[in-house]
């Protein structure tokens, strides 16, 4: 699956100096769920995270993981 989510109000918070540490820390959210991170990344006002997800797990409770976590 593949999930896009942007920043609040699409504000340019993801720096370079920052942006390892933020998708490491998304990674470590879908794995704490129970998804398989398979690439992680993004820019300043977005990320998108493409994930393996169980197949009891539907689109909408990964989103809500991950977004909510993150």
């Amino acid at each position: 699956m593949h999930f896009v989510f942007s920043t609040k109000n699409r504000a340019e918070l993801i720096s370079s100096d920052i942006e390892e540490r933020v998708w490491s820390y998304i990674a470590g959210v879908a794995k704490h769920h129970g998804m398989t991170p398979i690439q992680i990344g993004g820019i300043e006002t977005h990320a998108h995270a493409l994930v393996g997800m169980p197949t009891t797990m539907s689109s909408s409770q990964g989103a809500k993981a991950l977004k909510g976590d993150s």
